[in-house]
């Protein structure tokens, strides 16, 4: 779907309705029981990332912004600057909003660039002190798979949500939690035990008598 809004225009509507007023429940999965014989490693890494995404959404969907446009400096050059900063049940969020697909590609560097500099500022805090919010389309498989990745293996507190427009005016806008498909988990679950990523060690020893 091609955008008829910049992203500015997107921002800034954003920031006045707030994440409660635009944010859509979460999808209800359909959970199959599986049998033993049945086993299918990347089910239950779905049903692992799906709780993990719910227990997120529902916290920061009634979080409040507190800064707009926030510039954080970082050295003499150009300033960074955080789209959306705010607070929710469990702490800050920051949020990066992108627009422009062609901009997907470094959307989650950008991101973790803002968060690590957020929880630099406190001592003692890390990674899992911020959560991060993407709003992007996520069209591109590095994307889906990228969000996967730090989510499960990186164990980063991270949700996307997607823009989804009913109408052809600014109003008409939601955002609405992205959730791979079962396609994107399969392969995903394929690299994670592909022979690049895991290493065997055979060792042997004779029998002692007793």
């Amino acid at each position: 779907m091609t955008l008829n809004f910049s992203e500015d225009e997107v921002h800034e509507y954003l920031y006045q309705q707030g994440m409660e007023a635009l944010t859509v429940d979460f999808p209800q999965s359909e959970q199959k029981e599986q049998k033993d014989d049945e086993f299918e490693l990347w089910r239950l890494i779905k049903q692992k990332a799906l709780s993990k995404l719910l227990r997120i959404h529902d916290s920061v969907r009634y979080g409040e912004f507190i800064a707009t446009k926030l510039k954080l400096p970082t050295d003499k050059t150009t300033p960074m600057e955080l789209d959306l900063f705010g607070t929710h049940e469990d702490g800050l969020f920051v949020l990066e909003l992108i627009v422009n697909r062609a901009a997907e590609r470094n959307a989650f560097s950008e991101l973790f660039a803002y968060s690590n500099f957020i929880s630099g500022m406190f001592p003692g805090a890390g990674k899992k002190d911020i959560t991060n919010i993407l709003v992007a389309n996520l069209d591109a498989k590095i994307t889906q798979q990228a969000f996967l990745y730090d989510l499960i293996i990186t164990d980063r507190d991270i949700v996307v949500y997607q823009l989804e427009f009913s109408g052809e005016t600014l109003d008409t806008l939601k955002l609405k939690p992205y959730v791979p498909s079962d396609e994107v988990f399969k392969q995903f679950t394929n690299d994670m035990l592909s022979h690049e990523a895991m290493s065997c060690v055979v060792a042997s020893f004779e029998d002692i008598e007793g």
